[in-house]
């Protein structure tokens, strides 16, 4: 039962386990293959798992049969982002603000990739960029804040936090119905 699985799949997602969220996804995959939802699922769990390679794949799946999925275009280019591959993920990320651009999320994704690359200039207008867009006062705008004070070469307003974990949430048809899912970010 599809829907069975589906609900199941939420809970592993909701709790962080991962592992079994995937396994449930691949099983839901071999009942409906080339579901572009799923597909999707599949890939942000293999992100979780630091399988970027996969999830790549998996998100290329839905681009082949959706060449204008913005959802699995996004999460490829987080995917590509921490994997490493910095051009492939700014070609993605180009294209998203191009789409969207107001969406503050792409500018998180082009400030991280200019300051990996140590392009302090590039990183700065990029970040800026995202507060201006981004709602403020979230834990995402204040690590923004903190980096921006870096990159200008003055002290942090806060003392050093842990790493953050930053959640999307992103609610799409599922087969039987839609599907809120909460994942935590990638970046």
């Amino acid at each position: 039962n599809i829907q069975l699985l589906t609900a199941a799949c939420r809970v592993y997602s909701e709790n962080a386990q991962y592992t079994n969220a995937l396994a449930l996804t691949q099983r839901i995959l071999r009942l409906v293959p080339n579901d572009p939802n799923a597909l999707i699922n599949q890939g942000c769990f293999q992100v979780q798992l630091s399988a970027y390679a996969d999830a790549v794949a998996s998100f290329n799946q839905v681009l082949a049969l959706e060449t204008n999925n913005p959802t699995a275009l996004f999460y490829r280019a987080i995917a590509k982002l921490r994997g490493d591959q910095l051009d492939a993920a700014l070609v993605d990320y180009e294209a998203l603000q191009q789409q969207y651009p107001k969406a503050h999320q792409m500018y998180y994704g082009l400030g991280e990739i200019a300051y990996r690359r140590k392009d302090t200039n590039t990183a700065i207008r990029h970040y800026e960029a995202y507060l201006t867009h981004a709602p403020p006062n979230n834990p995402e705008s204040t690590f923004v804040l903190d980096r921006l004070q870096e990159l200008k070469g003055l002290p942090p307003a806060k003392p050093p936090r842990a790493p953050m974990r930053i959640t999307h949430v992103i609610t799409r048809l599922i087969v039987g119905g839609a599907q809120e899912n909460t994942i935590a970010s990638v970046l």
